[in-house]
């Protein structure tokens, strides 16, 4: 007498060598997808084109610094963009220091505008919406403010997603 596996395992057992297949079809013809709509949102290299402009206008308030590192055949950067007004970074304790970290993850496309916006506005090229008076910036308070912002932390990972790999969830 031949035993013979349920009917269950096998079907369970085709699905599973099917699965990876299965996945890639679904995956061309997945209509939830969503693209990303340009018309809202800078590309990575244009974002940090854009800021580098916007520094190299404004260097008594901005000044930018690239950092570089790798492990093991990773390589990352990071463009750190520091707010201080009149372009001294004294080592002077009376002064406070925010830091700001925008584009965590490589799908966050709106963090990072908004970090171009905010630099936009310190640097008074922009204004923020006058709504009953109280929109003003207090220029006693900027001048004790030191502000580093990094407006895209996981470059790698954002330019995986602009190269269509939007349901990428591990960092790049």
């Amino acid at each position: 007498m031949r035993l013979q596996p349920p009917p269950l395992i096998i079907c369970y057992a085709i699905l599973s060598f099917l699965q990876p297949f299965l996945l890639l079809v679904l995956a061309q013809t997945n209509p939830s997808v969503t693209p990303i709509n340009w018309d809202l949102y800078h590309s990575s290299d244009d974002l940090v084109e854009q800021i580098h402009s916007l520094v190299h206008r404004h260097p008594d308030k901005l000044s930018i610094e690239t950092f570089k590192s790798g492990n093991k055949g990773y390589n990352a950067e990071v463009n750190v963009v520091t707010y201080c007004r009149g372009g001294r970074q004294s080592d002077d304790r009376s002064n406070f220091r925010i830091l700001l970290t925008f584009g965590q993850h490589g799908r966050e496309l709106i963090t990072s505008e908004l970090a171009f916006r905010i630099l936009s506005i310190l640097s008074e090229e922009q204004f923020l919406p006058n709504i009953n008076g109280g929109a003003t910036l207090n220029n006693t308070l900027l001048d004790k403010l030191v502000i580093k912002l990094v407006p895209i932390e996981n470059f790698n990972g954002r330019k995986r997603v602009e190269a269509g790999d939007l349901c990428e969830r591990r960092n790049g």
